[in-house]
């Protein structure tokens, strides 16, 4: 099967979740199919080297000529809402030039973004992997005042409905984001296809047992749930621990924690690592992996990474978003802060049953969450696209 893939940058390296799941998908679907890329940007590291065998690619400078606009288009103009991203000319050129040539059987467009280059006249073969519903991600910052969460609702709906006009399928990373999408897209066909981890990549490691213990929160701090997550950890579950264990240490691992959250964290004794090259290190050390997120959609791909390394995870609600199911298999699921600190303080001071939940984390990872298997789901659900045309 011949499959065009439009995506919003090149695949790699994996520094963020778009790049993640592309990346792991494309290696997957390759193996099986004749693949162009079309992406914005320049080209980087071969991917051949690294499992991913491509039929051609095109790189796209990003110009911002705007297309002509169409009725749902103007009609957002109109009332100020909608206008998310600049729809670039010569992407939609570059696209049409590789429908003509290529004679894709299937287009696969990456994030809710690309979404919106596919074309038209060949709907009944696109599939959008939108992977999270803006809208929940969005209008859940409780930062915002309402008028503004009004104005992000009507903002993300737009761009979703008009993205849901252009396609046959729209894969996401977790039910609920499914179930979201489809409430302005009522009509569409709308799939969870869950991340996955590298099970090779992220194994158990022995930890240091004369290392003080600490916990671990993993993240991209950029990313409002990762940072309202720290300020919870700080504000409300942190102060609970340390009347409890006062020599507990705490790290957060990651990029762009803003400067006041760094100066608080650094004022409680937390250790703000920041961005570092590997974060197994860190998380073979730690006793426990955390996941106190408040907000946010997805799947969370550092509960995987920790679940991988066997690590026992605690988490609130959000912060296990997408793998509910497997809360009393492979974790504690705490339902406030008062609850998160109780169970976190119980699991450092119990390694008999943090061996417990790592060993049942990484069963289930090598189960049902290895890369490979995630990637077979999806390229099943694309050749749906084209079986459907035979």
């Amino acid at each position: 099967m011949r499959v065009l893939a439009v995506m919003r940058e090149w695949p790699y390296p994996l520094t963020n979740g778009v790049n993640l799941r592309a990346f792991h998908f494309l290696k997957g679907v390759s193996r099986q199919h004749e693949v162009v890329l079309v992406h914005f940007g320049p080209a980087g590291e071969c991917l051949e080297s690294l499992g991913v065998t491509l039929y051609s690619t095109v790189s796209v400078p990003r110009t911002a000529q705007p297309r002509k606009d169409g009725t749902l288009r103007r009609l957002g103009r109109a009332i100020r809402i909608g206008s998310v991203w600049p729809v670039d000319g010569a992407m939609l050129s570059a696209i049409d030039g590789l429908v003509k040539s290529f004679r894709p059987e299937a287009i696969w467009c990456t994030h809710l973004e690309m979404g919106l280059y596919a074309p038209k006249a060949m709907r009944r073969r696109v599939l959008v992997d939108v992977i999270d519903d803006q809208v929940l991600a969005y209008i859940g910052n409780r930062d915002l005042g309402p008028l503004r969460r009004l104005k992000q609702l009507l903002d993300w709906g737009l761009v979703e409905v008009r993205c849901g006009m252009r396609c046959a399928v729209a894969t996401f990373a977790s039910r609920k984001d499914a179930r979201a999408f489809r409430r302005w897209c009522p009509w569409l066909r709308c799939l969870a296809v869950p991340n996955g981890v590298d099970t090779s990549y992220y194994s158990p490691h022995p930890s240091d047992e004369r290392e003080a213990p600490y916990i671990v929160l993993v993240g991209n701090y950029q990313h409002p749930p990762n940072a309202t997550a720290v300020q919870a950890l700080l504000w409300d579950i942190w102060p609970l621990v340390k009347k409890e264990m006062p020599d507990l240490g705490c790290r957060l691992v990651g990029p762009n924690l803003p400067a006041d959250l760094a100066a608080q964290a650094a004022a409680a004794g937390i250790l703000v690592a920041g961005l570092v090259e590997d974060t197994r290190p860190h998380l073979a050390g730690a006793a426990v992996a955390v996941s106190p997120l408040v907000t946010g959609t997805g799947i969370k791909n550092k509960v995987l990474e920790a679940w991988a390394m066997g690590k026992a995870v605690v988490a609130l609600p959000a912060g296990l978003a997408g793998l509910e199911q497997h809360a009393a298999e492979a974790c504690i699921l705490a339902r406030d802060a008062k609850s998160f600190a109780r169970a976190l303080v119980d699991l450092v001071r119990n390694p008999i049953r943090r061996q417990s939940l790592g060993r049942a984390a990484r069963a289930l990872v090598e189960r049902q969450y290895d890369w490979r298997i995630r990637a077979q789901d999806f390229a099943r659900v694309l050749e749906t696209l084209n079986e459907a045309h035979q």
